[in-house]
């Protein structure tokens, strides 16, 4: 498999814990600027880790271009299905 298919689809499963934990973080702070952040450092550190691991050397825009921003997405998607599910239990 293509390296840019394996940080594609690493970023879109990550994105499914991120987005539920922004959901208690939005909770536990009541903001959602915490979520941001913590999407944020979670991006990067995932960046970072990958880049060892697969000994990427590239732009930021390699990294949007496959898979951060489907994981930034994928990641508010969670986030409202979970505000929207588990907020209305």
């Amino acid at each position: 498999m293509d390296v840019n298919k394996k940080v594609y689809i690493i970023f879109a499963l990550l994105s499914i814990p991120t987005g539920i934990l922004n959901y208690y973080l939005h909770i536990a702070f009541g903001t959602s600027i915490a979520g941001l952040v913590f999407m944020t450092v979670v991006f990067f550190l995932c960046k970072y880790v990958l880049q060892f691991y697969f000994n990427i050397n590239q732009r930021i825009s390699f990294w949007l271009k496959n898979g951060g921003t489907v994981y930034l997405l994928m990641t508010y998607i969670i986030w409202t299905l979970a505000f929207n599910i588990i907020g209305g239990l």
